[in-house]
């Protein structure tokens, strides 16, 4: 009877033993990498909320609801950002495009059709029309017809750009600047954007162009108020303002910036 009794608890002991075994197993599996997992997610929580904190949000819900269909219609609204950029889009298309596409034929080609002689023609001619309005093309303006260091298209583009403002300030009345025998004019590098990451074909190129012009407070007036007069379209990027105290001419160094949109499978 006692060796009876001392084997069922023998049994029950190795029962016990086998399910503590069980649940230290499911412990060390299931529940410790769980509990990892809680305190990692738990850290990275607190993280998010700190940063949402120093965003300066509100925590409210309803009240993120209401900024998000806010920036939504600045955004996407009839006078939204995606709106402005496709009006801006179209007017840099224009400024530049007509021309392209009256001298070169479809703008989207511009990059493959034109060449070498296409730049050193325009390049004679711009130097030649804008002599005769005492503008007279430093050395590097003039090696743009080389078409050396960028492609041949950007520096056509670049010296149509500098045509076009030198024209703008000689319809305004304003002269300009020289340096030695050299008119103070000079291109900037160009630029470039993407419109969209998704479909790297699209970018708009910036084209800065500084130069240095000598007039009245009047004229520099109206040569600021025709960069953005259509057809026209070269935004001002910096102008600086100085007085000759001897005469009183005013001097004006600006930046403005032709652009032109490239699409290479439809511009």
């Amino acid at each position: 009877m006692m060796r009876n009794w001392l084997k069922v608890h023998r049994v029950l002991l190795g029962v016990a033993l086998a399910a503590l075994a069980v649940n230290g197993l499911f412990a060390v599996i299931g529940i410790l990498p769980l509990r990892r997992e809680t305190a990692e997610t738990r850290e990275k929580l607190n993280a998010l909320e700190s940063t949402f904190r120093q965003s300066h949000l509100p925590m409210d819900v309803n009240r993120l609801a209401e900024i998000h269909q806010l920036l939504t219609k600045r955004l996407d609204g009839k006078a939204g950002v995606r709106r402005h950029a496709a009006v801006f889009r179209q007017r840099a298309d224009q400024a530049l495009g007509e021309w392209v596409t009256e001298r070169y034929g479809k703008a989207a080609d511009l990059e493959k059709t034109v060449t070498r002689l296409d730049l050193q023609q325009e390049c004679q001619r711009v130097a030649k029309e804008l002599q005769k309005e005492d503008i007279f093309l430093p050395p590097e303006l003039r090696s743009l017809g080389e078409g050396a260091g960028q492609p041949v298209y950007q520096s056509l583009l670049q010296i149509r750009c500098v045509w076009s403002l030198a024209e703008l300030a000689r319809r305004a009345g304003l002269s300009v600047a020289k340096e030695g025998d050299a008119s103070r004019i000079q291109v900037n590098s160009i630029r470039s954007y993407s419109l969209d990451d998704k479909d790297l074909d699209k970018i708009l190129m910036e084209f800065p162009v500084q130069m240095e012009l000598m007039g009245s407070l009047e004229q520099i007036r109206q040569f600021l108020a025709s960069l953005l007069r259509s057809p026209a379209f070269f935004p001002l990027r910096h102008v600086e303002l100085s007085q000759q105290p001897e005469s009183g001419v005013l001097h004006a160094t600006v930046t403005c910036s032709g652009f032109w949109h490239m699409d290479r499978k439809g511009h």
